[in-house]
């Protein structure tokens, strides 16, 4: 597995978002089928205010108005 990179623009209506799952981490994986034994974590020093990573590799925007 190797790392990869992904852009998510996000947009809110009227500027309300609340805490939603905006995606998946995207890795290069050629054995994906495995997907559920895998924990995904922050590499060190790389979290972002306002989004969450889920063990499973879901992300989430914590609320769009707090890091707009």
């Amino acid at each position: 597995m190797t790392d990869g990179t992904m852009t998510i623009f996000v947009n809110s209506y009227r500027g309300k978002l609340g805490k939603t799952m905006i995606g998946r981490v995207y890795v290069e994986d050629k054995d994906d089928w495995d997907l559920p034994d895998k924990t995904f974590t922050w590499a060190p020093g790389k979290s972002l205010p306002g989004f969450e990573l889920a063990s499973n590799g879901e992300v989430r925007i914590d609320d769009y108005n707090s890091i707009a």
